[in-house]
């Protein structure tokens, strides 16, 4: 049975979980303001962070109002402020991000997620103890798993960006001309390639045709010497030569 004794001491243990444990994201949300991730996925990953946030301050004053309905304690109220990180930009649509804040974003995603979890499983015993309901603490459990499973999402998006980016000695990242999943640019080889087999072989097919065999040679020749090689190391002697027709 719960007596006028055990309303104080329960208060002060409900502020110090909520001053403590309530700004386990702001960490979280300056790092990924600081350009660990950009897009609509910084944008959505944003959003659901605030919307936890909010849920776990929600679940402590609900928590804290209802042991002081039990009388007996006239603690103050815990205070937990409102995060107010930038939202990540995403100018045009860009998508994008940085691998070590990504990095750091995950620990602190990993490590508020733990807090929020031990801190939902602390205060539902707590209201158990005094004969209240324990939801207030399983929002904030609840909200501490969510934050805990953004972590692999979070480390996926690090290695497909760090795939993207360009190696030592590369000009260009990989993958398909454009842009990829995270704005690297990519090797436009295959286009030239393409372009220059198409483009080449029409001069040199209508060359042929009215005789006029120079001109084939020539084009023959920048195809196979110019556009071909374009962003590729150059051969092993590093001499070109001029193609000579057969007679």
């Amino acid at each position: 049975m719960t007596t006028p004794e055990d309303v104080p001491a329960a208060l002060r243990t409900i502020s110090q979980l909520a001053e403590e444990y309530g700004p386990a994201l702001d960490r979280a949300f300056r790092v990924l303001a600081d350009g660990a991730l950009t897009g609509p996925g910084a944008e959505k990953l944003h959003a659901g962070m605030a919307e936890r946030h909010a849920a776990v301050r929600h679940a402590f004053t609900t928590a804290f109002q209802q042991v002081r309905a039990l009388g007996g304690g006239d603690h103050p109220a815990p205070h937990i402020a409102a995060p107010r990180p930038t939202p990540p930009l995403s100018p045009g649509g860009y998508v994008g991000g940085d691998p070590d804040r990504l990095n750091a974003l995950s620990t602190e995603l990993g490590s508020a997620g733990r807090n929020w979890e031990s801190a939902g499983a602390a205060l539902a015993a707590l209201l158990a103890r005094l004969g209240l309901g324990t939801g207030p603490g399983r929002e904030v459990g609840q909200a501490g798993e969510w934050v805990s499973s953004q972590v692999r999402e979070v480390n996926r998006r690090r290695d497909d960006l760090v795939k993207q980016q360009p190696q030592p000695g590369e000009s260009f990242g990989t993958g398909d001309f454009g842009t990829g999943e995270f704005g690297a640019l990519t090797e436009p080889d295959n286009v030239i390639d393409a372009l220059g087999d198409e483009a080449f072989a029409a001069v040199e097919k209508g060359a042929d045709a009215l005789g006029l065999h120079p001109l084939g040679d020539a084009a023959r020749f920048l195809d196979d010497n110019v556009a071909k090689p374009i962003g590729r190391p150059p051969t092993s002697s590093g001499s070109r030569s001029w193609p000579q027709r057969a007679e």
